[in-house]
């Protein structure tokens, strides 16, 4: 059972990592769920696990970085699962949006 709730989401983020090669890496990603202390996305392409992400969601002002703690095929992108570092959390909607847990 997960400790926090996640909410579904439906807004984009950017990313951006370094590679093995230490070469910089970004996309734009859609954010699938977030919780207090991390978010899932779906993303184009593969990050590699424990990669320090940077991200900036696109229509809100919410940004901060995240360790990568799972990156997984599904379907033609990835689903990457992150907490996020340094404290951040991000502050659950009303009582009114619906919120799961797995």
């Amino acid at each position: 059972m997960r400790r926090h709730s996640r909410y579904p989401q439906n807004g984009k983020v950017r990313v951006s990592w370094e590679g093995s090669q230490r070469q910089q890496n970004s996309c734009v990603a859609k954010i699938v769920d977030i919780s207090i202390q991390g978010m899932q996305i779906s993303c184009p392409e593969e990050v590699p696990a424990r990669a320090i992400i940077q991200f900036q969601f696109l229509d809100k002002f919410f940004k901060g970085s995240a360790s990568v703690r799972s990156c997984t095929r599904h379907g033609l992108s990835y689903r990457v699962g992150m907490e996020f570092c340094g404290g951040l959390q991000w502050t659950a909607p009303s009582a009114e949006e619906p919120a799961y847990t797995e």
